[in-house]
This record gives structure tokens, sequence and C-alpha cells, in this order.
């Protein structure tokens, strides 16, 4: 059979491994295999330094501190941990917990534990058409018997850009929590100002040119000890997940950090966006009968989240 050339178009999904990234996860496979929390051994010393590292690149990625950050398996289990270990903590007199109707199916699925098993009352937020979060409805339903609001940062299917400055602003103001799922946001924005309205922030390796099977949960200082961590075990990471680390996974989420936060980053978030309002543009050319769902595009405004196309059937 002839060979079928293949145009890739579902990096929300997954992204690949930058060879950069690949580059400098390499070592850590062989040469520098030790396990960083060998306290006793200048293999163990080494390994602990460049996850180290690694915790301040994914910190500089979001504004976080490095002590913040806590490595995972993924954004899955990040958005696991921020719901279910604040619930698992949650003092009588906050037992709600509100996110907006567009969350990725690891936040729904997760609320909808912490209603069942865990007694928490979990109410949706809606949004618009475009996606936003409906600013005047949340503020009604911030109540003070709030424990925790998750909105994401970057909506994986419309690309909406949510106003997390604004709606940090009206969670902090009744003393709530404010979780955010950024898994989609780095590659579409610039994040460095990000930990600044979350409390909890929670990312993907493999959504930023990095490894699958790495994550991380940003945790804001004061905030941790709120948290009953979700693995137990020799207490890694500050107790609050424990395991040991995988030191290559762990290099490549940093590496992938570190090239989002360089001057290149930018410029390339442009070039794809003028891209995608070309390519939207033409379709919309093509198909009189499209609709444009999700946030207003312009190639004027570079910086606003992927539009996606649904093409409507008229029956008659």
């Amino acid at each position: 059979m002839p060979k079928i050339a293949t145009i890739y178009a579902d990096y929300q999904a997954t992204t690949p491994v930058d060879p950069r990234v690949s580059a400098e996860m390499e070592p850590y496979w062989r040469d520098s295999f030790g396990n960083p929390h060998s306290a006793d051994h200048i293999m163990g010393w080494q390994a602990d330094e460049v996850v180290s590292v690694a915790a301040a690149q994914v910190a500089a990625l979001i504004g976080a501190d490095s002590s913040e950050v806590v490595f995972t398996s993924g954004a899955t289990e990040a958005n696991n941990f921020a719901l279910l270990g604040l619930a698992r903590r949650a003092p009588p007199e906050r037992r709600r917990i509100l996110i907006s109707a567009i969350e990725h199916k690891s936040v729904l699925a997760t609320a909808g534990v912490v209603g069942e098993r865990e007694g928490l009352c979990v109410d949706v937020v809606p949004v618009d058409r475009q996606g936003h979060v409906r600013l005047d409805v949340l503020d009604e339903m911030l109540k003070e018997d709030v424990l925790l609001v998750s909105v994401m940062a970057v909506n994986n299917e419309i690309g909406t850009v949510q106003n997390l400055p604004e709606i940090a602003a009206r969670v902090h103001a009744c003393g709530a929590l404010l979780h955010c799922d950024a898994a989609q946001a780095p590659c579409a924005m610039d994040t460095r100002a990000l930990a600044g309205c979350a409390d909890m922030l929670s990312l993907s390796g493999h959504k930023i040119y990095g490894p699958k099977g790495i994550g991380a949960l940003s945790i804001r200082h004061g905030v941790a000890h709120l948290l009953e961590p979700l693995i137990y075990g020799g207490g890694q990471q500050g107790g609050l997940r424990s395991g040991t680390v995988p030191v290559p996974l762990c290099v490549g989420m940093g590496a992938a950090a570190r090239i989002l936060t360089s001057d290149e980053a930018g410029d390339e978030r442009n070039r794809v966006a003028r891209l995608r309002d070309a390519f939207v543009e033409e379709l919309l050319l093509e198909l009189p009968a499209a609709v444009l769902n999700g946030p207003t595009y312009s190639s004027r405004h570079p910086g606003n989240a992927t539009a996606t196309l649904r093409r409507v059937l008229s029956s008659g």
C-alpha cells in the first residue's frame, strides 16, 4: 500500500517531544540514574539537584516558587489532588465547591466524586456563548460556605481564555480558594503571572512539548496544609505526594517549561495564531453555512485563543 501522508492537527490532545527536551532527558535514563531521595551518596545528590532545577523551571513558567511545585503523573492527577485533597480536609463551614461548566473531564469527574463520597455540595457555574465564565452568576453563587472554585485557564475544545485575575479577585474576596487547570495554557498564552491568581494550578508535560507521564500541581504557600495527600509512602515532596519522582521526566518537563519562557516562545505563539486565523478564514470562505464557535478570532489580535468550527447542516 502507498504511504499516506498525515497532517496532525490534534495538538490540544498531545504534542511531540521537542528534540531539545529529549536530548536533556537522555543521560538520566542510564548514566545518571540515581534515586533523588537517596541522601547518602553523590548519585542521589546529583539526581536531587536536577529535580530541583526542573521544579524551578516549571515554577518560572507560571510565576511560582520552586518549593510550591509538586510533581505528579500528569494534570489529571494534579486536578484530582487539588479537589479531593482539599475536600477531605474541608472545614464544616465551607462545604461547597464551584466548577465551570466547561472544565476538563478530570475536574468534572473528580467533582462528582467529591459530591458523592465526600458529601460536599458541587455547583456548576455557567458560561456564555464564547465559553467565558458568567461573572454575574459567579457573584451570586459565591457565599461564605464556598471552599473552592475551579476554572481552567484555556479551554481544550474551543480555546477560550478566561479572565483569571477578575475571577480570582471575586473568589478570594469571599475567602475561597481558586484552582486552575492550566494544562492547555502555556502554548496559548504567556503564563508567567498565573500563579499570582490561582492558589493551586495544574500542569501537564505532554501538552508543552515535554514527555508523557509527568505533570505538576503548584500549591501556594500556606495552602499545602489544607490538602490531604492522595498517595502515601516515603514522604517524598514534603509528604504531599509520596513515591520516587521520575528524574528523566522531571528533567524533560523542566526543559519544556524553560523553552516556553524564552523569547522565541512569544514569537512562536504569534506565528501559530496567524496560521490559525488564515486557516479559519479560508474555511469560512469555502463553507458558507459554517458558524464560528468559541472566542472571536482576528489576525490583528494573535493572542486570542484558537477558534473552532462547527458546520451547521440545514434540514430544509
